[in-house]
């Protein structure tokens, strides 16, 4: 795994009845960089299922073997709970 961008995010309380959602959202942008047309398609939802504190965020490149021997690529993102920084 590579990590592409890290940053401290304004702190969430996650409960286990909370839910995160995966989309994959395309946007058509004409040549002024205007937004003309999008589509949002929903990949997958799962509960949280405990309680959390998050205040980091990371995208990441998925590099082979990272998630078994079928994966050759992907990418990734993840919600981080560091120590030592609070939640607000």
């Amino acid at each position: 795994m590579r990590i592409r961008k890290k940053e401290p995010i304004q702190g969430i309380h996650l409960e286990a009845y909370d839910v995160i959602t995966l989309h994959y959202v395309e946007e058509i942008v004409d040549a002024g960089g205007n937004v003309i047309d999008s589509t949002d398609q929903k990949v997958m939802s799962e509960s949280i299922g405990r309680t959390i504190d998050i205040n980091e965020a990371v995208i990441f490149d998925v590099e082979k073997g990272d998630f078994g021997p079928d994966v050759k690529d992907g990418i990734g993102g993840a919600f981080l709970s560091t120590e030592g920084k609070n939640v607000q």
